[in-house]
């Protein structure tokens, strides 16, 4: 049972994500502390993940943190929060393969997000908050995902950029946005942010989210150098289509897609 102390702090951990997450915050709260088992309802096993994000949202407010630290991670938990929610109105069902079941206190799930929270509380580029989100609210839905799967998704996601994040939704969708089907001849006549975006691009290459495909073919080619980049024939690796789908990046912001590719064409 929620003690009224840990109300408080489960207000003061979330509340402070509303610089970022806006209204989303408060409808957080609402859902986690109304009535003894939250709002979050509507399947069997969701109580025990209501007293899992309480407990974990209690577990990291006790933790010391810099002031800008406590919205990001406030902003991201009460995102998951949300979508979870939204998703069960849907009709979906949470995971019930033991994802959420305690051992000594501590489930997959505590440690998942926990993880997430921790990661969002120590980016410096907020737009990243609500992706790491994203990774908690779909593996609370998905069986198939298991801890270590989603753990080295969220190592991976921390060492990437939010341009490199927009960048793989590009490839994933090349002819969408026209991008450039001929290879950069030379770097020195390029605008700056020409140059920085093929260097992103080609860091995706060499961490194996992106593949570079032989035009018209299913064979692939190794790009050894940023100028040998042929942006339409990008595509995601297997695991770039798996990082895709668990943070979601369906649902980036189109604006900032239409600029980077704009640097791509």
């Amino acid at each position: 049972m929620t003690t009224h102390h840990d109300e408080q702090k489960i207000r003061g951990f979330i509340q402070p994500g509303s610089e970022i997450a806006g209204n989303v915050a408060g409808a957080a709260i609402g859902l986690l502390l109304a009535g003894p088992a939250g709002a979050v309802a509507g399947a069997a096993t969701t109580p025990i993940v209501t007293n899992m994000i309480r407990r974990v949202c209690v577990a990291i407010y006790d933790a010391s943190c810099g002031e800008r630290a406590k919205v990001r991670a406030g902003a991201t938990a009460a995102h998951a929060i949300v979508q979870i929610q939204q998703r069960l109105d849907h009709g979906e069902r949470i995971r019930d393969d033991g994802f959420f079941d305690a051992d000594s206190t501590r489930s997959d799930a505590d440690e998942i997000l926990e993880g997430v929270v921790q990661r969002s509380r120590s980016e410096h580029e907020e737009r990243k908050t609500r992706f790491y989100a994203n990774i908690f609210a779909n593996a609370a839905f998905d069986p198939q995902l298991t801890a270590a799967s989603i753990n080295h998704v969220l190592r991976v996601s921390e060492r990437l950029t939010y341009r490199q994040l927009g960048l793989l939704e590009c490839f994933s969708n090349s002819e969408r946005y026209q991008l450039r089907s001929w290879h950069y001849a030379t770097l020195k006549d390029m605008a700056g942010e020409t140059v920085a975006v093929l260097a992103e691009v080609f860091d995706l290459l060499q961490q194996r989210l992106l593949i570079s495909r032989v035009a018209g073919s299913e064979d692939t080619y190794l790009v050894h150098d940023p100028t040998e980049i042929n942006p339409s024939t990008m595509q995601p690796t297997g695991f770039g289509k798996q990082l895709r789908g668990l943070l979601s990046l369906d649902t980036f912001d189109a604006e900032d897609l239409k600029a980077f590719a704009n640097q791509l064409r």
